[in-house]
This record gives structure tokens, C-alpha cells and sequence, in this order.
């Protein structure tokens, strides 16, 4: 167990080469407990340095004036840390840069010691939430869901709702290309996992409540789908796939398999129907799948 004196959450957690791991989330402790650093205001970025045997080894608390909460890491290839999820704060602490409008995306690159090398503010003038981070072509690419029109780094209007908003950096931050995907209601991209087998292959999975409209091209089954979208190293989509009931179903994970499909996961309230082949055992129900890829 790791914490302060208030809350705090873990949202992710990574293996690190060292055999050990990163956990990652967020937190409003101060400096209590497992806590070395104040906290600068609202909720934290939280990253905590374990063993393999769960030994804290390191943290590191990085925010500003406001909430800040971390929602997806990943290693990168100097050794090093890419953190990301949305920040509500203005430039103050570690923050560098003003918000672009409400919620926004968040992203810090740190040290193999978790020291802070530089940070990223990306966004438009509503929300724009990170979930995902996976290293693509040098650079990062940062995955998650928008509701913001054509302004600041958003080169696309909202189709309706939200929609998956996908964002390439390079090594240093700086942003090479971004695009906007989704339909007329909401469409929220929880997971980007990269095919094992072709590494130019990736897949956005999250969860839409979209018809056929914009840049969804598959039907709706009744209230939320797993929505999963393939798309190449540029961006450019190539197979959809909309998997759902009569109900609601919200995707959860995603994780590649050895020869190239993929597992999702999330919870289903729906019956028999669609592409559900067993009705609920009561209430809402875990709801695993195993797809081609």
C-alpha cells in the first residue's frame, strides 16, 4: 500500500527494464507517508518507483494550480518516462504552459529517476481528456477523447459528442500530426494497443454510442459499443468494428495477442443480441472478447 494523508489513486501501472514497476495516478497529499513532495494544487500526477519485490524505490508529483490527474504511462526508449491524462491548471508548477480551454491534454516526459524533462499542453476550447500513450516512429502518440471544435492544436470540429482524438509528437513534444475520429453522439477512446505481428498496425478501443455519421461507418447495436478502430502510423483508418448488444457496453482494456488478434474487455448490460451470444446473469456483467486482427 503507498499513499499520504488524502486521497490518492493509481490508474496505471508498467513493468520497468529493471524488472520492477511504475505505478501512476494522481493524489492531493502532501508531503505524508509514501509522499516526498507537496502537492501544488487540487490533484497530482503521482508516480511511484517500485521493486520487483514492492519496494518504493522513488515518487515524483508533478501539477499545477489545479487538477491534474494521470491516466495512462508508458517507458520510453532512453529509459525514461511518458506520462499523460488532462490538466486543468494554468502555467504554474510544473506546468509551462496556460490551459487552452477547460480540460486538456497533459503530457510529461521525465527521467529514468523520474525528474521532469519537459511537458506539453494540447487541446482545444472545450474538453480534451488523454487516456493512452503508446511510442510511435520516434515520438509518442497520445490517445483519447475530445469535445472541442477548431481551435488550439485541434485541426477538426467535433462530429457530435465526443470523439477519439489522436495526437503524434516527436521526441521532443512537439506535435507532427493529429486527428479527430467519431460519430453524431459520443465516442470515447479508452485504449490504443499495437498488432504484435505488424508494428504499423494500432487500434483505438473505447466505447461509442454513435450511429453511422462522420467517420463511423458502423451501426450501433442499442446505447454503448465497443467501438475499435484500426489505423496505420500516420493516422489514416483502415477496418472498423462496432461489437455490441441491445444495451449498454463500455470497453474497459484492450491488450494484442501473440499471433496478432486482439482481447477486449469491459462490463455489458445487454441480452442476447447483436454480437452477444449469452444473455446477463443479472445486472450489469464482465464481457470479454477475443477479435481477428
Amino acid at each position: 500500500t503507498f499513499g499520504g494523508q488524502y486521497s490518492d489513486f493509481s490508474r496505471t501501472i508498467i513493468q520497468t527494464s529493471d524488472g520492477g514497476y511504475l505505478a501512476g495516478g494522481y493524489s492531493d497529499s502532501d508531503t505524508t507517508g509514501d509522499k516526498s513532495k507537496l502537492c501544488w494544487g487540487g490533484k497530482d500526477y503521482w508516480v511511484i518507483k517500485i521493486s520487483a519485490n514492492g519496494v518504493k524505490e522513488w515518487d515524483a508529483t508533478f501539477g499545477g494550480d489545479s487538477t491534474d490527474m494521470l491516466l495512462g504511462a508508458e517507458r520510453t526508449g532512453d529509459g525514461g518516462y511518458i506520462l499523460v491524462g488532462y490538466s486543468l491548471s494554468g502555467k504554474s508548477g510544473d506546468k509551462s504552459s496556460v490551459s487552452k480551454g477547460n480540460k486538456d491534454y497533459w503530457v510529461v516526459k521525465t527521467t529514468a529517476t523520474g525528474a521532469k524533462m519537459w511537458d506539453v499542453t494540447l487541446g482545444g476550447d472545450s474538453i480534451d481528456v488523454a487516456t493512452c500513450v503508446l511510442l510511435q516512429n520516434g515520438g509518442y502518440l497520445i490517445g483519447g477523447y475530445s469535445i472541442s471544435d477548431i481551435s488550439g492544436n485541434k485541426s477538426q470540429n467535433s462530429y457530435g459528442g465526443y470523439d477519439y482524438w489522436v495526437v503524434q509528437l516527436n521526441s521532443s513534444g512537439n506535435v507532427l500530426w493529429e486527428k479527430t475520429y467519431g460519430g453524431n453522439q459520443d465516442d470515447f477512446l479508452d485504449d490504443a494497443v499495437r498488432n504484435i505481428r505488424v508494428a504499423s498496425h494500432i487500434i483505438l478501443a473505447g466505447t461509442s454510442s454513435s450511429s453511422v455519421s462522420g467517420s463511423k461507418t458502423t451501426t450501433n447495436y442499442g446505447g454503448k459499443d465497443y467501438w475499435l478502430l484500426k489505423i496505420d502510423s500516420v493516422g489514416t483508418p483502415g477496418w472498423e468494428q462496432n461489437v455490441g448488444g441491445n444495451s449498454d457496453d463500455v470497453l474497459t482494456d484492450a491488450i494484442p495477442t501473440l499471433e496478432g488478434s486482439y482481447a477486449v474487455a469491459g462490463y455489458s448490460a445487454s441480452g442476447i443480441g447483436g454480437n452477444k451470444t449469452s444473455g446477463t446473469n443479472g445486472g450489469v456483467d464482465y464481457w470479454v472478447l477475443k477479435l481477428t486482427g
